[in-house]
């Protein structure tokens, strides 16, 4: 016996609304499983024969007690951690037509947060993603209403006090953010090169105290054989290091210096000293970064006459160098085994 019918598991289609005013949010704290006392966005599901703004627009009545007004689509999420099923969420930008907020019978509690001091427990994987991708698009409405539409031309203010005073909360923490990270790398990577380079003259410090007698003396040949295979070693994982260092840090100098041409740093001056910060790209190679920024990271680490591509030097000649003394050692050690055997 066949069955010729076929269940699909479908994910079940759900609505919610980012509302948000002066940099915060509304959110609402759940009454009911699953999660329980957690919070979350206005959100419910889209019922049979209901479009989904009109399910938007109903669910965001019942949970906040006010009619809402939909201002455009924010983005469509996967849910999957949901143990009643996979959803699939669809999530509206959104305004209140009045401000007696009252809590729905699905939730306990409406409340706007901060954008940048929200509460640690939020539902839903899908909901975090989409109030992330939310404050993302803010910073860059933020940098385009700066610049006419274009974020890489900033307007100057006319007073460093109104400049400083409109720059929003969220691009000044992804900056220092950003500065952080660069300080830490720099600091990571001189500290390694320093405690490269002193490893390294320790091997060479001892392969020339046993190289003298090395062709009369096995032991000796010995220990040189294994310092050369260590120091190769050591300056090709070195270099490896090295690699993936410069890249990471200059893919956050590109981000950080765009930051600063997005907000004004590079334009307003205060008694003649640009503000704009230090590690940061020439203005000439900007539109490059924005263009390709993994071919910039990789033209800015073969930049000719930069440190980095002299450290590169370094570690090649060494590496070159700890080959060919480790290669001699076995020509060597071949040519005496053949020559004491009689061959």
């Amino acid at each position: 016996m066949q069955c010729k019918r076929v269940t699909y598991l479908n994910p079940k289609v759900c609505v919610g609304l980012l509302i948000v005013q002066k940099e915060r949010i509304l959110l609402v704290r759940r009454s009911e499983d699953p999660y329980s006392g957690t919070w979350s966005i206005p959100a419910g599901f889209v019922e049979y024969e209901e479009t989904c703004e009109a399910a938007a627009r109903r669910e965001g009545q019942e949970e906040t007690g006010v009619s809402i007004e939909l201002l455009g689509l924010q983005g469509i999420y996967s849910i999957k951690d949901d143990p009643r099923s996979r959803m699939t969420l669809v999530v509206f930008r959104a305004r209140p037509k009045s401000s007696r907020y009252r809590p729905g019978s699905d939730v306990n509690a409406v409340r706007f947060f901060p954008l940048d001091d929200l509460p640690q427990e939020i539902a839903f994987s899908g909901v975090k993603r989409a109030i992330q991708d939310f404050s993302r698009y803010e910073l860059l409405r933020y940098y385009r209403s700066l610049s006419g539409g274009n974020p890489m031309k900033s307007r100057k203010p006319q007073t460093f006090t109104a400049w400083a005073s409109s720059i929003p909360r969220g691009a000044i923490d992804i900056w220092r953010e950003a500065m952080a990270q660069l300080r830490r790398l720099s600091d990571d990577i001189w500290n390694g090169i320093r405690f490269f380079f002193t490893l390294n003259a320790a091997l060479i410090a001892g392969e020339l105290a046993f190289i003298k007698d090395a062709h009369s003396h096995p032991l000796n040949a010995i220990v040189l054989a294994v310092l050369a295979f260590l120091g190769l070693m050591i300056t090709s994982f070195a270099r490896m290091i090295l690699t993936k260092q410069r890249n990471h840090y200059s893919n956050m100098l590109a981000r950080k210096t765009m930051i600063e041409k997005a907000v004004g740093f590079d334009e307003f001056r205060i008694s003649s000293i640009n503000l704009s910060f230090p590690w940061s790209i020439d203005t000439a190679e900007v539109e490059s970064v924005e263009t390709n920024v993994d071919q910039w990271v990789e033209d800015h680490r073969r930049k000719k006459g930069s440190i980095t591509r002299r450290l590169y030097l370094v570690y090649d000649f060494l590496i070159v160098a700890y080959a060919v003394l480790l290669l001699l050692l076995i020509v060597g050690a071949c040519i005496g085994y053949f020559a004491a055997n009689g061959t």
